[in-house]
C-alpha cells in the first residue's frame, strides 16, 4: 500500500533541496537516507504503534513524521504550549506506546504510564546520524494510498480544550493535492513554514511543499522580521499566515512588494477588516482568505480583487459541499 513517504520520494530529483532548516540545505537524497535511518531505528519497536512527540520544530521531527508514514504508525505531535492539566489528560487517555522528548523538556517531570517507552530526542539523533550504512528501502509506485490512521493533531479552537483530529494518510495527501491545485503549485515552489509542526497549519505547509517536490524553509517559530528576511533570501513563493500576523506586517511596514517571487499569501484564522484587505490589494502577489475547520481543512476560498465583496468568505471549493442550517440544525431550503 502506497504511503505519503512513497509519494514524496518516488520520481523526485534527489539532488534538489527539500528542506532548509537552521541555515542547512537538506537535499531530497539526504532526506531519504536520514528518514530510512529513523525507519530502521523505529523498527526496533515494531509492536509499538502509538508515538507521541513533544518537540520543537526540528529536522528530527520532520524525519519522524516521514518514518511513521512508511511504518504505518500513528503519530501524536503534541503542542508545547498546552496547559499541564490538558497535557496530563491527553497522556492518560491515549496511553502512548512511545514518547519522544527533548532532554530539557520540563514535561519529563510529569508521570507517564510505566508501559510507555521514553526516548530522548538527542540520543535518537546521535544514533541515526552516526550510522553511515543505510539499508535500501522499497518505494511503492502508485498503488492505493494508505487509509490507516496516521496523524492525531490537537486543536483547541475557541474552547481552550484540546480536541483530537484524526487524519489518515490518504486524507492528508489529498488535502495537500487539492490545496496545490487551488494555488497552482509546481515543482519550483518554495514554501516558508513559520508555525509549529505540531499544529495543523505547520503540518499543511510541510506536506504541501514536500508532496509537490518543492522546497520548504523551516522556522523555529513565527517572527515577522525573520519571516520577511527568509522569504526574500530564499525567493519564497507561498506562505500561510494567521490574520493577526498579516496586520503585524502592515503595522511594521515590511516592504512586501520586494518579495518578488511571492505568488500567494494566504490568511487563516480570524476575518480581516475591510481596510486591511484593501491595503493588501496594492501588492503584486495573490492574496487569499480561506475558511474551514482543522477537522475538514479548507472549504471556501476568496482570492481578493478590487471588486471583491466585503464580508464574503469566497467560493466553495469544488471538492466540498455546504448545507446552510438554521439554529435548530434543519437545512434551510
Amino acid at each position: 500500500m502506497t504511503t505519503i513517504f512513497d509519494k514524496i520520494f518516488y520520481n523526485v530529483d534527489y539532488n534538489k533541496i527539500a528542506i532548509v532548516i537552521d541555515s542547512k540545505n537538506i537535499s531530497y537524497g539526504q532526506l531519504l537516507n536520514d528518514t530510512i535511518s529513523v525507519i530502521n531505528y523505529l523498527n526496533n519497536f515494531k509492536k509499538n504503534k502509538k508515538i507521541a512527540t513533544f518537540l520543537e520544530n526540528s529536522y528530527l521531527q520532520i524525519l519522524i513524521f516521514l518514518a511513521c508514514s512508511k511504518l504505518s504508525k500513528v503519530l501524536f505531535p503534541i503542542e508545547n504550549n498546552i496547559s499541564e492539566d490538558n497535557y496530563k489528560k491527553i497522556i492518560n487517555f491515549y496511553k502512548f506506546d512511545i514518547c519522544i522528548f527533548d532532554i530539557n523538556d520540563k514535561k519529563l517531570k510529569i508521570k507517564i504510564n510505566n508501559n510507555c517507552i521514553k526516548l530522548n530526542a538527542k540520543k535518537i539523533q546521535n544514533i541515526i546520524f552516526q550510522n553511515n550504512s543505510v539499508k535500501k528501502i522499497k518505494i511503492e509506485e502508485n498503488k492505493n494510498l494508505n487509509r490507516n490512521d496516521y496523524l492525531v493533531l490537537f486543536s483547541s479552537g475557541t474552547t481552550g480544550k484540546p480536541k483530537a483530529i484524526l487524519l489518515s494518510q490518504k486524507n492528508k495527501y489529498e488535502r495537500s493535492i487539492y490545496a496545490g491545485k487551488l494555488y497552482k503549485f509546481n515543482r519550483n515552489e518554495c514554501v516558508i513554514l513559520n508555525y509549529s509542526l505540531n499544529h495543523s497549519v505547520g503540518q499543511r505547509l510541510l506536506f504541501m511543499g514536500l508532496i509537490h517536490s518543492g522546497k520548504v524553509i523551516v522556522m523555529s517559530n513565527h517572527n515577522p522580521y525573520k519571516w520577511y528576511k527568509l522569504s526574500k533570501m530564499y525567493n519564497v513563493s507561498f506562505s500561510i499566515v494567521v490574520s493577526f500576523h498579516i496586520k503585524q506586517f502592515l503595522k511594521l511596514k515590511l516592504k512586501l512588494n520586494s518579495l518578488n517571487k511571492l505568488k500567494n499569501l494566504v490568511s487563516v484564522s480570524d476575518v480581516l477588516e475591510d481596510n486591511i484587505r484593501k491595503k493588501l490589494l496594492k501588492y503584486n502577489f495573490n492574496f487569499h482568505e480561506i475558511y474551514g475547520t482543522a477537522e475538514i481543512s479548507t472549504i471556501t476560498n476568496i482570492k481578493h480583487r478590487k471588486n471583491s465583496k466585503n464580508k464574503s468568505v469566497g467560493k466553495i471549493l469544488n471538492y466540498g459541499k455546504i448545507k446552510i442550517l438554521n439554529d435548530k440544525f434543519k437545512v434551510i431550503k
